[in-house]
């Protein structure tokens, strides 16, 4: 059994040829699948909260917050998985956003 992230809050009117924008949803794509991937019951429910600062000529720099995660091995596969992606947006985009995601059961 595997995880279901709920992506809440974020619209963004722009062009699709706007590579910063289209870059933000790859990374944003990415890190919801591999949450789901890899991610199961045992994590338990929670919400996340990343925060990401992102440079054109470095690798971004996340701030994540939780609410309801008291797992330490579920912290640990998130911030594995946040380092996955860490290189999805280098050179890409510069400036900040924030992803609000609900990790629960199926």
């Amino acid at each position: 059994m595997g995880k279901k992230v709920v992506f809440n809050g974020i619209e963004i009117l722009t062009s699709e040829d706007d590579i910063s924008a289209r870059s933000f949803f790859d990374f944003t794509e990415e890190i919801i699948r591999l949450l789901e991937s890899n991610l199961d019951d045992s994590d338990g429910n929670f919400r996340l909260s990343i925060s990401t600062e992102f440079f054109m000529n470095k690798p971004p720099k996340h701030s994540i917050y939780v609410n309801g995660l008291n797992n330490q091995q579920t912290r640990e596969k998130v911030v594995k998985i946040l380092q996955r992606t860490a290189g999805k947006l280098r050179g890409h985009a510069n400036g900040t956003a924030r992803v609000n995601l609900l990790i629960n059961d199926r």
